[in-house]
């Protein structure tokens, strides 16, 4: 926590909050002259304003820091490298952390909504934090991929989702083969060579990615 000079907006103390040996609050010093305003360095802060101190005597100051914890987990080995999620306060959009996978967090409680930075990515909104508790989230092991275009060109990789295809991500077109970890499901790719200058020499393969498994996709 940070107590800043209410009237300077200057950093007075730094403190990290504990338990005395009787499981109370810790007692900490600080001069009683003038306001100060605190920020509790929680996932997201809290900020107190205008606190005003009594000299000679304890002064309690109530902050509302209810947390539980976070805890993201894949079924099964992860293939990605450094699997991360976005995490937002539910309904807004400024990232709050970046949470790694296999890493237990604390949050103010509440609800979150998470953005995990799969192929394609796994949108979960409404998250919920309760107090003590460790929130934990299981997403499915991924596939691989293993792509070969036998030529360079321009490839686009879509999941299929009904009669809608959504864009996840490009080939390099410098590159004829590529092998991309995506999560299970339908998938649609579309490819035509550097060269070519034509559309209709435009190609398109479908294929499925299994949990655990390498699908070979080939034109």
């Amino acid at each position: 926590m940070t107590f800043y000079d209410a009237f300077t907006g200057m950093p007075r103390y730094n403190f990290v909050h504990t338990l005395d040996s009787r499981g109370n609050p810790d007692t900490i010093p600080v001069d009683p002259l003038g306001k100060y305003n605190l920020v509790v360095h929680t996932t997201p802060e809290v900020e107190k304003k205008d606190i005003e101190l009594t000299a000679g005597t304890h002064n309690y100051i109530a902050v509302d820091a209810a947390q539980g914890s976070l805890l993201l987990q894949m079924n099964g080995f992860n293939e990605y490298q450094k699997l991360q999620a976005i995490v937002r306060k539910s309904g807004e959009m400024k990232t709050l952390y970046a949470h790694a996978f296999d890493e237990e967090k604390k949050y103010l409680v509440g609800k979150y909504d998470l953005e995990i930075l799969t192929l394609p990515r796994i949108l979960l909104p409404g998250v919920n934090i309760a107090q003590s508790n460790v929130t934990k989230i299981m997403i499915p092991q991924p596939g691989v991929a293993a792509i070969g275009m036998g030529i360079k060109g321009y490839g686009t990789i879509f999941v299929e989702k009904g009669d809608f295809l959504e864009k996840v991500t490009d080939l390099n077109v410098n590159s004829v083969r590529e092998s991309i970890v995506l999560q299970p499901g339908s998938y649609k790719l579309v490819f035509r060579p550097l060269n070519a200058r034509l559309s209709i020499y435009t190609k398109e393969i479908s294929f499925t990615i299994t949990s655990g498994q390498t699908t070979q996709v080939k034109f």
